[in-house]
């Protein structure tokens, strides 16, 4: 008969023995394997109870780290057997994942790879997927070369160039196959926060996806509160003379603080330029090539932008003798009289006939009766980071006043430098003497702005922003100069914004010296800058030049 006193429980069946004369409960046959016994305890078919937690966690299974185990007892001993997939990205081995379907492929997570097909994104694997995916990061190393002769920029493939002749980019490409110039400048007679409204439609000349410099170029007598504001601005869409920016703008370019009213090309009005910033790969200006724009014209002009991956100067870039104009001379024949000159053209406008200062043009020289053969006076120079000096020799004339200081130290306005005004000659005169008419020069300094990530400027380079003496008594200023970039290596004093020095228009004035101001030069760097500048430039470290 069955009993459960048996020394083998639970194990081991009990039954009835008489043997040793005594009923006593003795083992009998051994239970089967995987009976429990106990919390997590199984019999091993043997008669032996043992541990064994059914249904817990394992990873000896077969088909691990891919496939999941669970712990069975059903055979008297633990068995971990396959129970499931596991989750995809699971690691299974050096540089491997799982699939999420019980396989294990090879993945590198954080390879370099090509997403799409644009060479100037760079990514990485991610595997977390069980299968490798090429991710985007974001914008490969400007330089990067992505084809033939061309390199990368923020993202987008651009061409290479090199320069080895004088260019203006204000009537000539760089870029093969661009059937307009690379910096056309248009002139803006209304703003909104997202468009500019343009004198002429630019055509095929401005497109989607360009770059523009926005720049009050010129205000109005009693109106210059935002002459010099400028933004870059990625362009959106161009249809006829409307240009929609891809981001609203934040500055403020009419007649009065915080406004855009008032722009325009008629007299009186603010002249608000838009130039295309054209942008290239590697971009080097050989020892015999040269970047230049066409002079300010009283609308547009003067200003020469551009961004490249990398920029070598060996030649020159130079806006010498495009800023603002000179004022207009009296003519007389017999170089005897002379009526009133005409102030230099600066912020506020063309000069009048007037000795005031025309902001940094210098005040006109004022009517006389004396010979001024072999005799004229020393105009006074114009101003722009320093006022100008006062002129000399008058010759029984009153001189005008010397220009005064405008522009920012620190960057905030990209300015032009500032004519002088007229002298007195008696070249081309008849009977006078009268204020001679038509088109008068530019001699100041116009203004440049640079953007690449490595800027290098060798021994035989310069960039140039002086001002040349006007042909008599004359000294305008210097325009402004704007780098920035990762690593800027600019030399000794290759990088110039200089006040001319006034050349003497007759022997009386030989011996005097008189001289323009200079300009400004602005540096802003994130990695290293290396140089000096004329003169001495406004250097700041930012995150984001």
């Amino acid at each position: 008969a069955a009993c459960k006193s048996n020394p083998g429980m639970p194990c081991a069946a009990g039954v009835v023995s008489c043997a040793s004369g005594l009923t006593a409960c003795v083992d009998g046959a051994a239970l089967d394997a995987g009976a429990a016994c106990g919390s997590n305890q199984v019999c091993n078919g043997a008669g032996a109870c043992i541990g064994c937690a059914a249904g817990t966690s394992c990873a000896t299974n077969p088909g691990a780290p891919c496939l999941t185990g669970v712990l069975a007892c059903d055979t008297g001993a633990p068995a971990c057997l396959p129970a499931g997939f596991a989750d995809p990205g699971l690691s299974c081995g050096t540089n491997q994942v799982c699939t999420g379907d019980g396989g294990c492929i090879g993945c590198q997570a954080d390879a370099g790879c090509q997403p799409g097909t644009n060479p100037c994104v760079r990514g990485a694997v991610a595997c977390t997927s069980g299968a490798p995916v090429c991710q985007a990061l974001g914008p490969a190393v400007d330089g990067t070369t992505c084809g033939a002769s061309a390199s990368c920029l923020q993202g987008s493939c651009q061409p290479s160039a090199v320069v080895n002749t004088v260019v203006n980019l204000s009537q000539t490409s760089l870029v093969t196959g661009r059937a307009c110039a690379d910096a056309p400048s248009y002139a803006v007679t209304a703003l909104t926060a997202t468009t500019a409204t343009l004198s002429t439609a630019p055509g095929a000349c401005l497109a989607a996806g360009d770059e523009v410099l926005l720049l009050s170029e010129q205000g109005a007598s009693g109106a210059v509160a935002n002459v010099g504001a400028y933004e870059l601005l990625p362009v959106a869409a161009v249809s006829g003379t409307t240009v929609t920016f891809g981001a609203a703008k934040t500055r403020s370019y009419g007649a009065s603080a915080g406004s855009d009213t008032g722009l325009g090309t008629g007299a009186g009005q603010q002249r608000v330029a838009l130039v295309r910033v054209p942008h290239y790969g590697d971009l080097t200006v050989g020892t015999a090539g040269s970047l230049t724009v066409d002079p300010w014209n009283g609308q547009t002009g003067g200003v020469l932008a551009l961004r490249a991956a990398t920029l070598q100067i060996d030649g020159t870039i130079t806006v010498k003798s495009k800023g603002y104009r000179e004022g207009h001379y009296s003519v007389d024949g017999t170089c005897s009289t002379s009526v009133q000159t005409e102030q230099g053209e600066s912020i506020s406008g063309f000069g009048t006939q007037s000795l005031a200062a025309n902001s940094g043009g210098s005040g006109g020289i004022g009517p006389g009766s004396t010979s001024f053969n072999a005799n004229t006076p020393m105009n006074p120079s114009a101003g722009h980071s320093k006022p100008g000096q006062a002129g000399a020799n008058g010759n029984g004339r009153t001189l005008g006043a010397p220009g005064v200081v405008y522009g920012s130290p620190d960057g905030g306005l990209l300015t032009l430098g500032s004519g002088v005004a007229g002298n007195l000659t008696c070249v081309g005169g008849g009977a006078g003497p009268a204020l001679a008419t038509g088109p008068t020069t530019s001699f100041a300094g116009g203004v440049i702005y640079l953007a690449a990530s490595s800027l290098t400027v060798s021994s035989t380079g310069r960039i140039v922003a002086d001002a040349a003496p006007s042909p008599r008594d004359g000294a305008p200023s210097a325009g402004s100069i704007m780098l920035r970039g990762q690593a800027l290596s600019l030399g000794t004093n290759r990088v110039t914004a200089v006040g001319a020095t006034a050349v003497a228009g007759s022997a009386a004035t030989a011996a005097l010296v008189n001289k323009g101001s200079d300009g400004y030069v602005w540096i802003f760097y994130s990695v290293t800058q290396s140089g000096t500048t004329t003169p001495a430039a406004f250097v700041e470290k930012t995150a984001a030049p």
